[in-house]
């Protein structure tokens, strides 16, 4: 006996069946419109960016750091209460840079004392530390987060690169 075609109507395939990236079974392989690519471009784009956030998320939560709400991981990783106010000498720099590059490739440090007045004593002076790679700062967060120097307890956090970059160095 000869087989049946496909569908209602037994009328068979008109078109050949592909497959897109999101894994949907799309029948006539194109032929979108090109405000429909660019809409499925768009949310592509979008699930690339939430699965890296979750990826992150979770490489960062196997290591035991957890990153706050809109908190990422960056290169640039900031230091509060190593020291206070007026406690910056001239070997402070030097001091951390070699302190850090345990972690990996010291790119730049940077200190940073804010001179507002109402500022509290732990946040009076920033030290800024950028990695050659974001597994490095991470390291450096992991392990200098909660740590003592001094008598003071350090607060280690990623800071965001493109204001690391502009230079904007205040809370």
């Amino acid at each position: 006996s000869e087989g049946k075609g496909l569908g209602r109507e037994e009328q068979g395939l008109r078109t050949a069946l592909s497959v897109n990236k999101q894994g949907d079974i799309v029948a006539g392989g194109g032929g979108r419109s090109p405000a429909a690519a660019a809409t499925a471009a768009a949310h592509q784009q979008q699930q690339q960016q939430q699965q890296q956030q979750q990826q992150q998320q979770q490489a960062s939560n196997k290591r035991g750091l957890v990153l706050g709400p809109g908190e990422k991981m960056t290169k640039v990783v900031l230091l509060q209460n190593m020291v206070g106010p007026g406690g910056v000498d001239d070997d402070l720099e030097g001091e951390i840079t070699e302190e850090c590059a345990k972690y990996g490739v010291v790119v730049r440090c940077t200190i940073f004392e804010v001179r507002q007045p109402d500022t509290p004593e732990e946040e009076a002076v920033r030290i800024f530390v950028r990695f050659a790679k974001e597994d490095h700062a991470m390291k450096a967060v992991l392990d200098l987060n909660g740590r003592f120097f001094g008598g003071r307890n350090v607060r280690a956090s990623f800071f965001d690169e493109r204001k690391f970059q502009r230079l904007e160095l205040a809370p």
